[in-house]
């Protein structure tokens, strides 16, 4: 029996702000961390948030990959998965869980402060 301790969560947006279908680059996120992590699991989510009086909806995934020891592989695939959704995903935040806690990176400068986080927070295999 394998016991993993930790998790990492993306969460993929299934369209950019221009309604452009964002599968292809979801299903290479996917096969990015599976195969750093050695499998992920992928569930369909909704997210809701309200602005001027206007509730809003995002279709998305979430990417789970649990591990025991966060390898520098695994680290830097996760932090590359975040990078290509503000880039190609052309999205203006992206979420993430670390262990359980909920983080919303606001530019890709906050992907900076998640690694010194990474590197705090988690087990990095040397």
């Amino acid at each position: 029996m394998l016991k993993l301790k930790n998790s990492l969560s993306i969460y993929l947006m299934k369209k950019d702000n221009d309604k452009k279908d964002l599968t292809k680059l979801n299903n290479d996120i996917i096969k990015n961390l599976s195969s750093a992590f050695g499998g992920a699991t992928v569930v369909d989510g909704q997210g809701y948030w309200v602005d001027d009086n206007t509730l809003y909806k995002d279709d998305n995934i979430i990417v789970t990959c649990n591990y025991s020891d966060l390898s520098n592989e695994m680290k830097n695939t996760f932090l590359n998965s975040i990078k290509l959704e503000f880039e190609k995903g052309k999205q203006l935040a992206v979420s993430v869980e670390l262990n359980g806690e909920f983080y919303i990176l606001e530019n890709t400068k906050d992907i900076e402060k998640l690694n010194k986080l990474l590197k705090k927070v988690l087990t990095t295999v040397k």
